[in-house]
């Protein structure tokens, strides 16, 4: 009940089927009761009540609990006699206990590493009895009665024996008795083979288990054999009684090989032969073994194979041999080898001089820290710990004139709970104007001036400026303010200006208005289009004012040869010859120097490789083309208007004209004239090409006729009609397109051209033509839009008379399948592949092995096919081939796919763990490899990379001493290319490695984002504490570790083929435990006589504040140096500050005269193990004391004698580290 006060009417909105109220609506105040259903559902609910009265509205939420309850899915589980897991699926919204029997041992809950609570599987042993059984196990609330049970009912081992399985008869033939044992109802079922010999004397009674069969006299001259099969009615079992009946001898095995999963089981081999043998099996092989079955008969024969355990394929041979001769068959048996938070504040307030803040944060949950992407002055400085609850961030000084605000969400990694912090920062204070200058033309007009501000200010016009108005007002916080120049109509520049002033104070910043003259500038012409060969461009230009000349996009071609002057002038300007292969299009700006004006020439010179003209409406082709040209002229490009007369210049002015260019003309009427290049004998058409615009709708009649030395035209999409006679005679074309858009074709078109041999009509719909084609090559083909084929052949003009073969589009007389490639690669587990099926005519898949399938089995022409292999389950490393068959329907061209197979269990990104930790809490460490390929990966060679990788990274202290501390996994990368880019040569590889130097230069790089993906294949893996150790495929010395201040690590570590210590070995020590996980700077010098720079020391020290460099210092005062507490201690005599470190001579000390982090010796110095081992407890939720430490550390080498600087090889000096403030920004 709820009580409503109102003085108007109102309505309540939101009731459900089971939430109600006693009122829907009314007038003024009132009482209201919510009437609530029971909830019979297992899950919480809840609506809300909304009361509108007016504008105004108030809610009430009903939430109602759901009903505790305890349900599977199922209530009874029937298995046969076999062993079984079986999941059990419960919906559950209480704690509960699952409850098996004391007494029932076969069985036992198999724990689950998923985090579904509410899926249980269960483990059932075979039933080895002939007796079925039935256990139950209940589900039960652990704080009330709520239960439910689930019953498991497992059947028998069934069993039909029989006492004497084998029997032989003389030819004679006799009667047999037959003894079964039995536990289950059974039939006898004679052959019909056997049945014409072998018939029963009596039938089975309910308690008779013998029987009584008569065998026939054999009159055949062959040995014979009979099986009586007796058969439980509702199963598969079954034995078997075999009869032999005494000829000619023969030995004959039924299948001559055999394969299994590695699971093992029964083989079970038929033998015909009428001699005695002898089964021979290979010595040695002692996981099969023949089983004398009473199913069996003399000449069938069981052999159990055991499970395989073995990661290798396994086979042998059996050899079935006559006693008494050479005579014998084998077969062979090949088996398979064998997954609550809070912020004790919400809100901080910061001035713009930015600082340091600390946050405080209570909670029983793991979280995340988040903070928004972009924001790059709001930064964290120290990260969460698995008990550390306060945090540090740095607020950068805000040098901006806006108040800022972020915010930073702490949140539950499992759930939505979280809490925010929110950061504002107060603006700077100022008055800054964003333009203090501002040119305007005589015409006048609008212009804005950009201000930013922290304080309230005024707008003033400066006297003698009253032709600038202010047309907008302050806003409230950035302003921007418009104003209104009027025109300049004098002579004239003038000048004004605009204060904004601080209403409080003298801080003011000024804009200074400019206004231009009003003057004149024109040319006599505007544009001017020259020739490949280059020309003089002349014109007037008029102008009162001083100016400007600018060339664009022709600096180097346009040369201007006349002096400007402020009359009215005659300009020339040179063009260069074009020696590209590409038009160039240059503009010459005259441009008033001190008021608006300016005018623009355009210049376009063609690339064309012989002449070029430009014709407009008033001019003719015969006008532009010198008459000295014309009896030389080969090649002519046009553009701009042709008109039809121009072709009869063409035809008879242009004698050795053989190329003529109108793709970027136009022509009158879009049409091509009749007789435009007509030749009769004895005259001879030079004429070899015609380019047309794509504008051209008709072709006249003998437009083309008789061009004898015509190579080839192209119809223009749009064309609609050729005219008879077109282009007869045209005796070198070859080939025609002709356009969708034809409707007319005039007889004898492409008549007399003898070496025509191919057309392709795009007309859908065809018409009758008139010996358009009358003596064109008698070989030739006619291509027709796909489905019109029929059309063409019943069409007057276009059929077989005049062409050998017709075809759709899309189809090919020489029918053939091609595949797109012819053989295929792939892994033992279960894949996909496709291959591209190219065909102009049907095809099917032929054939194919039983292990690959395909997603069709045939088309009509082009079609990617989709292949499915299944799981290689063979032992070891041995393939498995197969050959896909596809072939054309109705013929016998055929092209065939062969696909390996090998037997390697991972795919791409598939990961496998080497080591799980005993200690701590878990440290992930990824090792990946790239620039290997699929063979490489199948034959081993990249598991024992990665084997070696890891063999190193743990062969130095303290990773022995600390290695149960760690989680080691290796992540499958498959390249499509072997090896590893270098500045000459790029491999398409997984990760993307390249080394970035040329000679022997260490650096590398490689795809981050790659690497990031591939790591993150590990389940649960945190990039930010995870090392990813990389090998790339090269046997090149070199190395780099790049590192993010978040934490996260990409090591490149080569397999470098170089003695020690610049081996494989001291790269990953280097690397991957040094830089990679260890954070230790390099300690070897490059600069021997030069002081370390402020600005280096003073990045290297920001790193240190992160935790990273702990192995070097910037002091030699034993009392103060960062390993101090190592000075004196004893067994740490050698620790001392030896100056040299970090690349620099001077100004920076390291711990110990050697050192990996030097010359890559098996070796880090003490304060460097120390670093690593507390990195190692921080990672793996330990506590780090020095004491611990003290008691478990282990030095590798003597100590050294001398201090001071050491000699290395500075070529073998590995590249510094690539370090990144921050995360990685990802892709």
């Amino acid at each position: 009940m709820f009580s409503i006060a109102s003085n108007t009417e109102w309505t309540i909105a939101g009731t459900t089927d089971w939430c109600t109220v006693t009122q829907n609506s009314g007038d003024g105040s009132a009482s209201v009761g919510i009437r609530v259903s029971a909830n019979t559902t297992k899950l919480e609910r809840s609506t809300t009540l909304t009361i509108v009265g007016g504008p105004l509205s108030s809610t009430i939420v009903v939430t109602q609990k759901q009903d505790d309850a305890l349900i599977l899915t199922k209530s009874t589980e029937n298995l046969d006699h076999t062993a079984h897991t079986i999941a059990v699926t419960l919906r559950s919204n209480i704690t509960y206990d699952v409850i098996i029997p004391s007494d029932v041992n076969w069985i036992t809950e198999v724990k689950s590493k998923t985090f579904d609570t509410y899926t249980h599987n269960f483990l059932i042993a075979a039933n080895k009895d002939y007796d079925p059984r039935s256990a139950v196990i209940v589900f039960k609330d652990k704080n009330s009665f709520v239960s439910d049970t689930l019953t498991i009912n497992q059947a028998k081992l069934n069993g039909i024996i029989i006492s004497n399985p084998d029997v032989s008869v003389g030819t004679a033939g006799d009667n047999i008795t037959v003894e079964l044992r039995a536990n289950v109802e059974y039939e006898m079922i004679i052959p019909t083979a056997t049945a014409e010999w072998i018939t029963p004397m009596t039938t089975k009674g309910l308690q008779t288990y013998n029987h009584t069969l008569t065998v026939a006299k054999n009159e055949t001259y062959d040995d014979r054999t009979g099986y009586v099969i007796f058969k439980d009615k509702q199963t598969t079992l079954a034995d078997t009684l075999v009869v032999h009946q005494t000829a000619k001898k023969g030995l004959i095995l039924g299948a001559k090989t055999a394969s299994l999963g590695s699971e093992g089981g029964v083989v079970s081999v038929e033998l015909r032969s009428n001699v005695a043998y002898d089964i021979i099996m290979e010595q040695g092989a002692s996981w099969v073994t023949k089983v004398d079955s009473k199913a069996l008969t003399l000449y069938k024969h069981d052999f159990a194979v055991s499970v395989n355990n073995t990661y290798d394929q396994r086979s042998m041979s059996i050899i079935f041999k006559d006693k008494n001769s050479a005579l014998a068959d084998t077969l062979v048996i090949s088996q398979a080898q064998k997954d609550g938070l809070i912020l004790t504040d919400n809100r901080v307030d910061i001035e713009a001089a930015g600082g340091i803040i600390d946050v405080e944060l209570k909670s029983n949950v793991s979280y995340d820290i988040i903070l928004p992407a972009g924001i790059s002055w709001l930064t964290q400085l120290n990260t969460k710990g698995l008990t550390t609850y306060n945090y540090q961030f740095n607020v950068a000084a805000n040098t901006t004139y806006d108040q800022r605000s972020s915010q930073i969400i702490f949140k539950d990694k499992n759930s939505t709970l979280a809490d925010t912090l929110t950061v504002n920062q107060a603006q700077y204070r100022a008055i800054v104007l964003s333009n203090k200058n501002q040119t305007m033309n005589n015409e006048g007009g609008t212009f804005s001036v950009q201000l930013s501000s922290s304080v309230s200010y005024e707008t003033i016009i400066a006297e003698g400026s009253s032709w600038i108005s202010d047309i907008t007002t302050k806003s409230l916080n950035n302003y921007t303010h418009e104003f209104s120049v009027s025109a300049n109509n004098s002579l004239e520049e003038r000048v004004g200006k605009i204060v904004f002033k601080d209403k409080g104070s003298s801080l003011a910043d000024t804009v200074t208005v400019t206004q231009a003259k009003t003057g004149v500038l024109l040319s006599s012409e505007d544009k001017f289009y020259v020739p490949k060969a280059g020309g003089t461009c002349n014109f007037t230009l008029f102008t009162n004012v001083e100016f400007d000349v600018s060339i664009i996009n022709g600096t180097g071609w346009i040369t201007q040869l006349a002096t400007k002057s402020f009359n009215s002038k005659q300009y020339s300007f040179v063009i260069t010859p074009n020696t590209t292969t590409s038009d160039r299009l240059g503009k010459i700006i005259f441009t008033a120097k001190n008021a608006s004006g300016a005018d623009t020439i355009d210049i376009k010179q063609s690339a064309y490789d012989g002449g070029f003209i430009h014709i407009n409406q008033s001019q003719t082709a015969g006008s532009l083309v010198p008459q000295t040209d014309r009896a030389t002229l080969k090649k002519l490009k046009i553009e701009g208007f042709v008109k039809a007369a121009d072709f009869i210049f063409f035809r008879d002015s242009l004698p050795v004209l053989e190329e003529l260019d109108l793709s970027e003309a136009n022509i009158e009427n879009n049409n091509i004239p009749g007789e435009a290049f007509k030749t009769i004998s004895p005259a001879v058409r030079t004429l070899k090409s015609f380019i047309m615009p794509s504008s051209v709708k008709t072709i006249g009649a003998e437009a083309f006729y008789g061009c004898t030395n015509l190579e080839g035209i192209d119809l223009p999409v749009a064309l609609t009609s050729i005219g008879q006679y077109a282009f007869s005679g045209c005796s070198k074309i070859t080939e025609i397109t002709i356009p969708a858009s034809v409707n007319t074709i005039g007889g004898y078109a492409f008549s007399n051209c003898p070496l025509l041999d191919y057309v392709k009509s795009m007309l859908t719909n065809p018409f009758e033509i008139n010996n358009v084609f009358l003596d064109i090559n008698d070989n030739a083909d006619l291509e027709v839009p796909k489905g019109k084929l029929s059309l063409y052949e019943s069409t007057t003009g276009w059929g077989y008379t005049f062409f050998k073969r017709m075809f759709e589009t899309g189809t090919d007389p020489d029918a053939s399948v091609v595949l797109s490639t012819t053989s295929i690669k792939t892994i033992g587990k279960a894949s996909t592949g496709s291959v591209t099926v190219t065909s102009t005519s049907p095809w099917t898949v032929y054939s194919r092995p039983d292990w690959i399938s395909t997603s069709v089995n045939g088309a009509a022409g082009n079609e990617t096919v989709n292949l499915e292999f299944a799981a290689n389950t063979s032992e070891g490393s041995s393939v498995r081939t197969g050959k896909i068959i596809f072939k054309v329907t109705g013929s016998g061209n055929k092209d065939t796919l062969e696909v390996t197979q090998y037997t390697n269990k991972y795919a791409d990104k598939d990961y496998e763990t080497r080591q799980t930790h005993t200690l701590g809490n878990g440290i992930d460490v990824v090792f990946v490899a790239d620039g290997f390929v699929l063979d490489e990966i199948v034959s081993g060679e990249y598991d024992q990379v990665m084997d070696q990788a890891i063999t190193h990274f743990f062969d130095i202290e303290p990773y022995t001493t600390y290695k149960n501390y760690f989680d080691v996994h290796v992540v499958y990368a498959y390249s499509q290319e072997s090896g590893c880019s270098n500045l000459l040569t790029t491999k398409n590889t997984a990760l993307g490695v390249k080394y970035t130097g040329a000679g022997s230069s260490t650096s590398m790089s490689a795809d981050n984002d790659a690497c990031f993906d591939y790591a993150e294949s590990v389940t649960g893996v945190n990039l930010r504490e995870t090392l990813i150790a990389v090998v790339p495929n090269s046997t090149r010395y070199g190395g780099t570790c790049w590192m993010w201040s978040s934490g996260e690590a990409i090591a490149l570590c080569p397999m470098s083929s170089s003695s020690y210590p610049y081996d494989f070995r001291g790269v990953v020590q280097h690397e991957a435990g040094g830089h990679g996980f260890g954070g230790l700077a390099d300690e070897y010098v490059n600069y021997d006589t030069e002081t370390i720079p402020a600005d280096e020391k003073l990045s290297a020290q920001t790193w240190q504040a992160l935790g990273f460099f702990g192995n070097i210092d910037f002091t030699n005062d034993l009392a103060t140096v960062r390993w101090k507490h190592f000075v004196g201690l004893t067994g740490y005599s050698y620790v001392g500050a030896y100056e040299g470190a970090y690349y620099y001579g001077h100004g920076v000390w390291r711990p110990e005269s050697t050192s990996c982090m030097i010359s890559n010796i098996r070796y880090y110095n003490a304060p460097s193990r120390e670093q690593i081992v507390k990195r190692i407890m921080s990672r793996s939720g330990g506590t780090y004391s020095f004491s611990d430490f003290q008691s478990k550390d282990v030095m590798q080498l003597a100590p050294p004698t001398k201090g001071g600087m050491i000699t290395f090889d500075k070529s073998k000096a590995l590249a510094k580290p690539v370090l990144v403030n921050g995360s990685p920004k990802r892709k």
